[in-house]
């Protein structure tokens, strides 16, 4: 049996039974392939959108450096600065204080809701 194709000599080892048939291992190793190509765009994407911000943050409080200047590293000056910074420790203790109460009043509301919706639910229960 004879197979025409633009390349003889492959048809005729198939038609021979000599071609080397694909197995499993040769599926995998092409699906692996693709799936590399598939996840490559997201993790790009991830790396530039999540880890590239990321680190840039980490060297602007390290240095002394501004957005679209070059700095100097110096380490952790700028955080003991800020450490004895009367206006930081103000705001600081104005936003703890202000989770703490928010925090306080949203569970208090939903707590309140909660017994609201168990009375209601029991009285529905007792006339029925």
């Amino acid at each position: 049996m004879q197979l025409k194709t633009v390349d003889g000599g492959v048809a005729k080892l198939a038609a021979r039974g000599e071609a080397r048939t694909g197995g499993l291992s040769d599926f995998l190793v092409r699906d692996a392939s693709i799936a590399y190509g598939f996840i490559a765009p997201a993790f790009f994407l991830l790396l530039f959108l999540v880890a590239y911000p990321f680190v840039l943050s980490l060297w602007f409080s390290l240095s002394d450096a501004r957005v679209g200047e070059t700095g100097s590293f110096v380490g952790l000056d700028n955080f003991r600065r800020l450490l004895r910074s009367g206006i930081f420790l103000q705001t600081l203790q104005n936003s703890i204080a202000q989770h703490a109460t928010g925090k306080m009043t949203a569970d208090q509301a939903i707590a309140g809701a909660e017994k609201e919706l168990q009375e209601i639910y029991a009285g529905r229960r007792r006339k029925a």
